[in-house]
């Protein structure tokens, strides 16, 4: 939903979509708790998945060469 509003905000500003958004989806974010989860720094999980991740990239690009278009999501995911 994050990069939902990234999306919109510069068309519809960051309150309105989370104040529409709010009235469709229950508990979602408001303006204010998105503004802190923008400005918050990586948590030690996803720091570590970013090493793990770029490892990975660098291990496969080096010995294999893919033709398969994978999300850094996916790997990610896989990862877990």
């Amino acid at each position: 939903m994050i990069a939902f509003v990234d999306k919109m905000r510069g068309r519809f500003g960051v309150e309105l979509v989370c104040r529409v958004l709010r009235q469709a989806e229950v508990g979602f974010l408001t303006a204010r708790g998105y503004r802190a989860t923008k400005a918050r720094s990586a948590s030690a999980r996803q720091q570590r998945d970013e090493l793990s991740l770029e490892a990975l990239l660098n291990a496969t690009s080096s010995t294999v060469e893919f033709d398969l278009d994978l999300s850094r999501k996916t790997i990610v995911l896989t990862l877990r």
